[in-house]
């Protein structure tokens, strides 16, 4: 599987977690994956949008001063 397809799915999974009332065991081993594998996940999504969003500050930064 490609790399923006694991994205993909585990941005799914991740929203339906999160959209879930279950505990993270529970749903974990509803969906026939890991608790380390969901918070592998949860951690990476969130460092890649924090690093865009930082990226993306910058730049709004760069262009008020031009």
């Amino acid at each position: 599987m490609a790399q923006t397809d694991k994205k993909t799915l585990w941005k799914t999974r991740i929203e339906d977690y999160r959209s879930s009332t279950e505990q993270v065991a529970a749903w974990c081993e509803r969906h026939n994956v890991t608790s380390g594998q969901l918070w592998y996940w949860m951690k990476k999504l969130k460092n890649e949008s924090t690093n865009l969003w930082k990226l993306l500050q910058r730049s709004k930064i760069g262009l008020a001063y031009m």
